[in-house]
């Protein structure tokens, strides 16, 4: 059997899937009792340590892919960045926490780790969304003058709710600037 000593000096991983499925396999009881250690291939039998390692070592394989994924696409620079636009976003995605604040309007907020999956433009997650158009529409207001209300992309999950207290409060933040309001934003591509 493989100990969480064995596993480190392996030459080949199992793919994910496997490791996943040999983690299921340990907690399945049968017939009352709990297995100890699980067959992986030619690769040999896992006891619940192996797996936990094996597990990390997948981690550690899905950053390298994202990492090296992040370093093609900075180096590429077909999306009409500047070279310093360039190190800059490479200095937020490579040197900050994974959870720190990068970008803020209002109470909503947008972290380390949502930016890095705009790179090769993976998807945009709701917040990126949020402080991006909120923060366009604060310079807009401030150069043109116009009143613009934004509804952030969970509106529709508020809406879906059908409770109205609910509702009413969520959109009391927004609803709040005075004055007369010349155009409503709202996402229709956030679910």
């Amino acid at each position: 059997m493989h100990s969480e000593k064995d596993t480190l000096p392996l030459n080949e991983r199992p793919p994910e899937q496997v490791v996943s499925d040999a983690g299921k396999a340990l907690r399945m009881k049968q017939n009352n009792l709990q297995p100890t250690g699980v067959q992986i291939g030619k690769l040999g039998t896992f006891l619940s340590d192996g797996i936990s390692i094996l597990k990390k070592f997948c981690e550690i394989s899905s950053l390298k892919a994202a990492i090296q994924s992040e370093d093609r696409w900075l180096m590429a620079t077909t999306d009409g960045f500047s070279v310093n636009e360039v190190r800059s976003i490479e200095q937020v995605l490579w040197h900050q926490r994974i959870g720190e604040t990068i970008l803020r309007a209002g109470q909503k907020s947008g972290y380390v780790g949502s930016f890095s999956t705009l790179v090769g433009e993976h998807y945009l997650d709701n917040f990126v969304i949020d402080v991006a158009i909120l923060h366009y529409l604060w310079d807009a207001q401030k150069q043109v003058g116009t009143k613009v209300l934004y509804l952030p992309c969970e509106t529709h999950t508020w809406l879906n709710t059908n409770n109205e207290l609910f509702i009413n409060q969520s959109f009391r933040g927004y609803l709040a600037p005075p004055g007369r309001v010349s155009l409503i934003l709202s996402c229709c591509h956030c679910i």
